[in-house]
């Protein structure tokens, strides 16, 4: 199945420094080697959250500070007229997401890391996108025609040589992607809005260190590479790829 790779998610869950108040600025800053286009630090009285968000290349780069955690994530600075982007090349980003995620995460003492990625297939209709659902993931005839909001998800886990545990973990399922659309009419007092529907067959993929196996003291870079391989094979593989 061809999967449109929708965004990809670098996670570092690490050892809190300083004062504690998550900080997104300065891994950007460190990654980046510039200001972002839009900052936002923690606001008193809410959850502890920072970000930064700019662009690289064709793509919108998302740093996200929480207490513990810290996450780049990519997706595609253009849209078509459905208001639905994708990735459009998944290598060049994968690359681009671990050459300035590791910058990001030099400093700190991590424990876990993880990729995530998040696709879909869009088609027609909800019978069409339940089919490739079965093809994908060999069910048959068990699912009835009718189901819908269907979730099939598994977890298969893969031990290197240093001693770290990876998990893998795929979630297939079928839904309806919406998406809202304002639009502005000349004369008018108020932007309308609509809402455009799409049924599709949804992956999503988390590829991350056991917590039974901590990161901080692996080599960040073999250690990532790894993680980014199979990411990169769940995508292009899928089912497959995990129950060989």
């Amino acid at each position: 199945m061809s999967w449109l790779v929708e965004s990809i998610v670098a996670v570092a869950f690490h050892e809190p420094a300083g004062d504690g108040t998550p900080d997104a600025l300065q891994p950007w800053l460190r990654a980046f080697k510039s200001n972002p286009q839009n900052f936002q630090s923690s606001i008193p009285g809410q959850a502890a959250s920072a970000t930064a968000i700019g662009s690289v290349g064709e793509l919108q780069a998302a740093v996200t500070a929480q207490l513990g955690r810290l996450e780049l994530g990519l997706t595609s600075l253009t849209r078509n007229d459905d208001g639905l982007s994708h990735i459009g090349d998944l290598e060049t980003a994968l690359q681009v997401l671990r050459s300035y995620f590791l910058l990001m995460i030099e400093p700190l003492r991590h424990q876990r890391l993880a990729v995530v990625l998040n696709a879909a297939q869009r088609v027609g209709s909800q019978a069409e996108a339940l089919e490739r659902l079965r093809s994908e993931v060999r069910l048959g005839e068990d699912l009835p025609s009718s189901a819908i909001d269907i979730q099939f998800r598994f977890n298969i886990q893969r031990s290197l040589e240093t001693g770290v545990t990876i998990n893998r973990l795929a979630t297939w399922g079928v839904g309806t992607q919406q998406i809202f659309v304002m639009q502005v009419t000349p004369g008018s007092v108020a932007p309308s809005a609509t809402i455009k529907e799409h049924h599709a067959t949804v992956l999503n993929i988390d590829v991350n260190t056991s917590p039974a196996t901590p990161t901080t003291d692996a080599d960040v870079g073999s250690l990532f590479e790894e993680l980014i391989s199979d990411a990169r094979a769940l995508v292009e593989s899928g089912y497959a790829y995990l129950i060989r």
